[in-house]
This record gives structure tokens, C-alpha cells and sequence, in this order.
């Protein structure tokens, strides 16, 4: 009995504790780089070598287990200045993103991304060579009261390094992460603020077969880059050439080599750029203390001893 009433005595003190948390809008609040939800732009830029040329170490570091060299020359080339050409920038397109995005995730579970058009391929001299060496993928947002940090700024920027090999295959590596700050919703209060991540990336190709068969299909779903309990206090860049030993301000990104067998060319193809591919990137960002699971908990909790709590609480102030 005296159990029994300890318990209404608690879920009564829990209850009331909620109805005033929010009444206040604050259950609860988020943490100060968190939850930077408004005015959202998720793009993604191919890398020239004068775009590779920041994350030299790291797109060596990532694949020097394949023994592929880097592609540039070291010294930068002296070249006229022109404008860069970034290709359509469109919506989530294809299935498999449209099913994960149809129902709106709750706060403490986020998702971005986006699905970048181009062509793979640039014909020099007879023969086609890859356009690009990598890609950056960067998402700008706010914060509504956010008085601090410039509107719309970078809050989160991943680089994947893309290298061909001796025998023509192709090789995708993160080389460079950095969230400043995140959409999921992190709880201020408890423990170190953290956030796990996942990276998915797709690619579809168009083309032209023989006998003027038009294909368009997926060439290549890579495994999910996994960044498990990053922490958001004071975010550190994660890299793959970083030695901690030598830098304080970085961390090791380790993910996986992924292989495909690049982009291909219609059939009879003489144009002066070919392989038209579209590149798709879906994030998850969530947040690690479970405060989504235990907020859940809860309300099934005081919605199961509703009317309980309810007698106890009249009782109480009677």
C-alpha cells in the first residue's frame, strides 16, 4: 500500500513537473548547438584539384591502402579565373530516399540531404578522364533564437575523396567531417552532449546502350558512414591524415573503402562530357542520450496512471 502511494506521490510530482515545463515551451531545452533547423540549404560541389588541393593529406591518407597516388600537381597552376560550374541541384528524388523521408521525424532524430546532377566524365585528347577527384557536401541553417552566429552559416561540411585505380575501378572515402551544429534536437541538460550520425550515398546513371537501349538504374549504393558519439560542446574536425599526437584540434575519421565501377558512357558517345549521373546523400543525426525514448516512456507511463494521478493530486489538495 505505502508503495502504491509512493508511486502516485511520484508520477503526481512527474506530472506536475511536465505540465509546467511546458507551459514554459522548454521540455527540454536544446543545447546551444542544437536543433538549427530554419532556412536549411544542403548542397554538394564537385572537387577540381583546386577544390582537392585543402584536403591533400587526407585524400592521400584515405587511399594509400590501394595504392593509388594523388591526382594533382602540387604546386597550384596559374590558370584563368572562371565561373564554376556546380550542375542542378534538385530535390530528393528516387524511392529509397522519398519512403525514409515521407514521415517527419521527431526532433531528437533529424534527417537532411539532397540530389546532385552532373556528368562524370571529361573527354581530353581522345580519351575520357574523371571530371572530379571528390566532392564536399555542406549544409547552412539557424537557429530561431540564435543571436550569436552569422544567419545561415556553415554548420555541417563532409568531404568524400573519389580516386580510379590501375585497373579502372573506382574508390569513394570520407576524408573530412565537421558538424558545428546539428539539426537533431540535443538535450542541455545530463552528461556530454553527443550525436551519432549516418551517411548514406547513391548513385543512378542514364544512358545509351547498344541498339539505342536507354538504361537508368542505380550503378552503386555505398556502405553507411557511421560517426558514433560526436561530441558537440566544443566540435573537433575529424580527418584522415590527423595524428593527435602532433594536433589537438582533430580527430580520426576512420571510414571504409568503397569500390564502383564508374559512370557509364553511351555507346557511340563524342561528346566533350559524358556519363550523366546523379548523386544522392541522406544524413541522420541522432541524438545519443535516448531523450526521445524516455520522453516517449514517460508520456506512455502517465497516460497508462492518467486517472490515478489525476484522484491523487485532487486528493492531495484537498
Amino acid at each position: 500500500m505505502q508503495k502504491g502511494v509512493f508511486n502516485l506521490f511520484g508520477w503526481g510530482m512527474v506530472a506536475s513537473f511536465l505540465l509546467f515545463q511546458m507551459g514554459c515551451a522548454s521540455l527540454p531545452p536544446p543545447h546551444a548547438n542544437s536543433f538549427y533547423t530554419e532556412d536549411e540549404v544542403v548542397t554538394v560541389k564537385m572537387l577540381t584539384c583546386d577544390g582537392l588541393r585543402e584536403y591533400k593529406d587526407d585524400w592521400e591518407a584515405s587511399f594509400k591502402p590501394v595504392d593509388i597516388s594523388y591526382p594533382c600537381p602540387v604546386e597550384p597552376k596559374i590558370a584563368p579565373v572562371g565561373p564554376l560550374v556546380i550542375g542542378i541541384v534538385a530535390p530528393l528524388a528516387f524511392g529509397y530516399i522519398k519512403d525514409k523521408l515521407k514521415q517527419e521525424t521527431t526532433n531528437y532524430v533529424q534527417q537532411f540531404g539532397t540530389t546532385y546532377f552532373d556528368t562524370f566524365w571529361q573527354r581530353k585528347d581522345g580519351k575520357y578522364n574523371p571530371k572530379s577527384y571528390g566532392f564536399e557536401i555542406t549544409r547552412n541553417a539557424n537557429r530561431d533564437d540564435d543571436k550569436i552566429s552569422e544567419k545561415g552559416g556553415e554548420v555541417f561540411k563532409l568531404v568524400y575523396g573519389l580516386a580510379e585505380d590501375k585497373e579502372g575501378f573506382f574508390w569513394l572515402a570520407p576524408i573530412h567531417f565537421k558538424t558545428s551544429k546539428t539539426k537533431a534536437k540535443v538535450a542541455a541538460w545530463g552528461g556530454s552532449p553527443r550525436i551519432d550520425t549516418k551517411v548514406e550515398i547513391a548513385l543512378d546513371a542514364v544512358w545509351v546502350a547498344a541498339r539505342q537501349r536507354y538504361h537508368k538504374e542505380n550503378i552503386a549504393k555505398f556502405d553507411p558512414l557511421l560517426i558514433k558519439g560526436y561530441e558537440i560542446d566544443s566540435p573537433k574536425v575529424l580527418r584522415t591524415s590527423c595524428n593527435t599526437k602532433e594536433d589537438h584540434t582533430c580527430l580520426p575519421l576512420e571510414g571504409g573503402l568503397n569500390s564502383f565501377a564508374g559512370v557509364p558512357i553511351s555507346s557511340g558517345s563524342s561528346s566533350s562530357e559524358a556519363g550523366r549521373f546523379w548523386l544522392t546523400v541522406l544524413v541522420t543525426e541522432s541524438d545519443t542520450a535516448k531523450t526521445k525514448k524516455v520522453i516517449t516512456d514517460l508520456s506512455e507511463v502517465l497516460d497508462k496512471n492518467r486517472d490515478k494521478i489525476i484522484d491523487f493530486i485532487k486528493k492531495a489538495s484537498d
